[in-house]
């Protein structure tokens, strides 16, 4: 799973979209996957401690966030993209 947001976060970047919002997005999916890996990793060794299970859970949660938020942006970037696109070919057939 970690391998798949990460592979998407690179897409994303190398996609071309000009968002600084969606490069902030890409960029904090690997981050906080990093951190996900790592507390997983201090859950199991420590054998769980609430605390490090809290932080696992809430790291989680923070993960679908900025996920669904990427999400959103991208899908308003893309179609805001093909309205311009679009709006381009329009005029340049109209011009006699």
């Amino acid at each position: 799973m970690a391998a798949l947001i990460v592979a998407f976060a690179v897409a994303v970047r190398r996609s071309g979209i000009a968002d600084r919002a969606v490069h902030r997005g890409a960029d904090a999916l690997v981050v906080l996957v990093v951190v996900q890996i790592l507390l997983g990793i201090g859950v199991i060794l420590l054998h769980v401690p609430r605390s490090l299970a809290l932080l696992h859970q809430a790291g989680g949660l923070l993960l679908f966030t900025v996920t669904v938020f990427l999400t959103h942006r991208l899908l308003h970037v893309t179609s805001e993209q093909e309205f311009h696109r679009a709006h381009a070919q329009e005029v340049a057939f109209s011009r006699p």
